[in-house]
């Protein structure tokens, strides 16, 4: 485990916490995640870090974010940048060759997209956007970047993997989520729309350059494909509680999943389309449930405190689950990595504060 502490050249205070995990995003072999590790010190009253334009004063308590990997196990820790910025949001190339992330170390245009090789070295900066970027995610083929402009929410556009034949995919939308169709000629998305004021799902064909609205005022998000790309879910707000909306592309059917006691968020399916998964609220802790479409079996993840979000490994063996577990005096909340073994249902964290 390599964990960096350096001075912050801002003339700050500085304030020793132990390292926290989040967003962790895996590896094509499933045998490593690449993740958000909060370097042991933060800024304290003099100055501070903003994520999208780089030092900025008046407000406390912000943290370092690095970039880090491990093993699946949690093992081999190793921390893959280190410098006075904010790095986050990465993810993994298809062919395990590149880690893509938004840094704020272009002070000119703030929050920037970045790849970086698997050792964290060979860094190219992809886009020069003064508006920011965040949520960078690439095709199934490995082929285009896709991304969101500005640090709330922008119009989504996509690129070559070399930040080349940059386009814009919608315009007047200010996009939450979106997600690649398995075939990656296709983008889900959520976003509200300036004109019409609602929020709504669209479908985006990237062949056909053809934006379809699928759900209107759907105050829905989470959007996600199944794996064969003939369905897509995501959750809507219900009468009471939030449920889950499940659309067949062949004919536009729906299927809702409710539950009249708790909202139903997240909805996901596995790589290997073996399992449906969403997750829930129930007596103070998230839930994950995750239902074997072959046996109809039902496993539930309960997790003390939050589990902020899920994601399934590329084999579809594991889930790996980020979990905010508490404020801490400073305001700053504790968070870590699980995972969970999906056969046995094991479970271990992958966090550092575990080791």
């Amino acid at each position: 485990m390599l964990l960096v502490s350096s001075q912050i050249l801002l003339g700050c205070q500085k304030l020793e916490l132990e390292p926290r995990d989040t967003d962790p995003s895996w590896s094509p072999d499933s045998n490593e995640l690449v993740f958000v590790c909060y370097r042991n010190e933060i800024v304290k009253k003099d100055s501070w870090l903003d994520p999208y334009h780089g030092p900025r004063g008046g407000i406390e308590g912000y943290k370092l974010w690095e970039i880090c990997t491990a093993d699946f196990k949690g093992d081999n820790r190793v921390q893959i940048t280190d410098n006075h910025f904010l790095d986050y949001d990465p993810s993994w190339s298809p062919d395990g060759k590149r880690i893509i992330f938004v840094s704020s170390r272009d002070p000119e245009n703030g929050a920037n997209l970045f790849s970086m090789d698997h050792e964290g070295g060979d860094v190219r900066q992809l886009t020069f956007d003064d508006a920011g970027c965040k949520e960078p995610s690439y095709s199934p083929d490995g082929n285009r970047i896709a991304y969101i402009q500005g640090t709330v929410g922008g119009d989504l556009y996509i690129m070559n993997v070399d930040g080349s034949n940059l386009e814009k995919v919608t315009d007047n939308l200010e996009v939450s989520s979106f997600n690649w169709s398995p075939d990656s000629n296709k983008l889900i998305i959520d976003a509200w729309s300036v004109h019409s004021l609602t929020n709504n799902i669209y479908l985006v064909d990237l062949e056909s350059n053809k934006l379809d609205l699928v759900a209107e005022n759907s105050t829905g998000w989470d959007p996600a494909w199944s794996s064969d790309g003939t369905q897509f879910a995501y959750s809507k707000e219900g009468e009471e509680f939030h449920e889950i909306i499940i659309i067949d592309l062949h004919d536009l059917n729906e299927i809702k999943i409710s539950n009249p006691e708790y909202d139903l968020i997240k909805p996901s399916w596995s790589p290997d389309s073996r399992f449906f998964s969403y997750a829930f609220r129930a007596n103070g802790d998230r839930v994950i449930m995750i239902v074997d479409m072959m046996s109809n079996e039902e496993i539930n993840i309960i997790d003390f405190g939050a589990i902020s979000d899920y994601y399934w490994s590329p084999n579809s063996k594991y889930l790996a689950y980020h979990v905010l577990e508490d404020w801490n005096d400073d305001g700053i909340y504790e968070s870590k990595i699980n995972v969970m073994n999906i056969d046995d249902t094991s479970t271990w964290s992958a966090s550092s504060m575990e080791k």
